[in-house]
């Protein structure tokens, strides 16, 4: 058996403030994001909340952003599949690891403690791909269902409560129905 320390280097951010300017790179602290900075210290990797409410949660961060102190940057070794690291750190249940005193939080002992299992790089790969995929699927299906909602909220304030069926050409509604059904064809289009 393995360490989680054989996967990643973990490292707290120094300084417990907020550097928030209002930039483009967002700030993670233990509760995920709070602001934006035109700095970033990490780049696609995993934020662990480091203390209170929220430590232990494990979200994967895409590009630049920030991490304070209340967050631990997770950087992976060179010789793992960083696919893979991810979701072994998602399924290392560390939430319910997570040590408790007047705050909550993770240590580096608690982190390079916890016994994973390290298959050959062949595997890694094939895993943290397949996983990989499969939630990619699930957040662009997301994204489609909101598109799909905010649509459908559309249609329904113009038939039902501004009661608008012919135009004001009194042309019939029908030939605006196939627009709007044409058009959020092309917009589910765009998310698959």
């Amino acid at each position: 058996m393995n360490k989680l320390s054989d996967l990643y280097e973990f490292q707290y951010e120094k300084g417990n403030n907020n550097p928030d300017n209002g930039g483009k790179c967002p700030i993670y602290g233990s509760n995920g994001i709070i602001w934006g900075y035109n700095e970033y210290n990490n780049e696609d990797s995993p934020v662990i909340g480091h203390i209170g409410l929220n430590c232990g949660v494990v979200v994967f961060v895409k590009g630049k952003h920030f991490v304070t102190y209340n967050g631990v940057v997770c950087k992976a070794k060179e010789d793992v599949n960083k696919k893979y690291a991810y979701y072994t750190l998602v399924n290392s249940r560390m939430k319910d690891r997570v040590r408790v005193s007047a705050q909550p939080f993770v240590s580096y002992d608690l982190l390079n403690d916890i016994t994973i299992n390290l298959p050959a790089e062949k595997e890694q790969c094939l895993i943290g791909n397949l996983l990989w995929n499969i939630d990619e699927m699930i957040e662009k299906n997301n994204k489609i269902n909101e598109k799909l909602e905010k649509l459908t909220k559309i249609l329904y304030e113009y038939w039902f409560v501004q009661f608008n069926f012919p135009n004001e050409n009194k042309r019939p509604i029908i030939s605006r129905i196939f627009a709007l059904i044409s058009n959020l064809f092309r917009l589910a289009v765009q998310y698959v």
